[in-house]
Formats: C-alpha cells, structure tokens, sequence
C-alpha cells in the first residue's frame, strides 16, 4: 500500500496542489483504519489502535485542523494571488468552519475526559 502512494507522490514531481493535499489526508486516514482494523482482530489478542477512543481522537484531530486551518486563512492571507484566486479567505465561510471545528473539538475532549 505504502509503495503505491510513493509511486503516486512521485508522479507530481514534487509540486503537492490542493488535490493532492487531499489526497494526502485520505490515504493517511486510509492507513490508520486499515491499522485499526489489523489490531482489532478477536482472534489475535491484539487491541484497537489508540483504544477504545479512536474516533474521538480522528474528531479532535480534525477539528483542530479546522479551527487553526482556517483562521490561519484569515489571519494571514496568501501575499500574492494567482489567476482566479481570491486574494483573500472568505471570512463569514472562514469562521463558520472554524467554529464547526471547535465544537467537533470541544466534543472530542469532552468524550476523551469523561471516559
């Protein structure tokens, strides 16, 4: 699996788009359930990746990216635009993801403390 993804980075020549980035974060979530599930086995012995609490810390994860992604956005804007680019992160947009993410975060710790 890892190989395939090498083959695929190294056919962009080293330049990662937005796609790609995409990309990137599905293949990373791909392996750590494929790691899950491999660990998760009854007749193995073996324990679920990160415990019990795997999706809460996929929530907190994503929603902290959320939140720093996005006000990073609106923070500091690119310096220079390209073609068809805004010039700037929309910020009503900006915020409302931003504020999706902190409650998915503040969901996830909450889960992760109580138990």
């Amino acid at each position: 699996m890892l190989e395939n993804f090498k083959i695929r980075a190294r056919g962009h020549g080293g330049h990662f788009g937005v796609g790609s980035r995409a990309r990137q974060t599905g293949a990373v979530l791909a392996l750590l359930a494929a790691a899950a599930a491999s660990s998760s086995d009854s007749d193995s012995g073996g324990t679920l990746f990160l415990g019990k609490n795997l999706l809460p810390w996929m929530v907190l994860a994503l929603g902290g990216a959320l939140v720093a992604g996005n006000l990073a956005a609106i923070v500091k804007p690119p310096a220079t635009s390209k073609d068809g680019e805004l010039g700037r992160a929309p910020v009503g947009r900006s915020l409302t993801m931003a504020g999706i993410g902190l409650v998915a975060a503040i969901w996830a710790l909450a889960s992760l403390v109580s138990g």
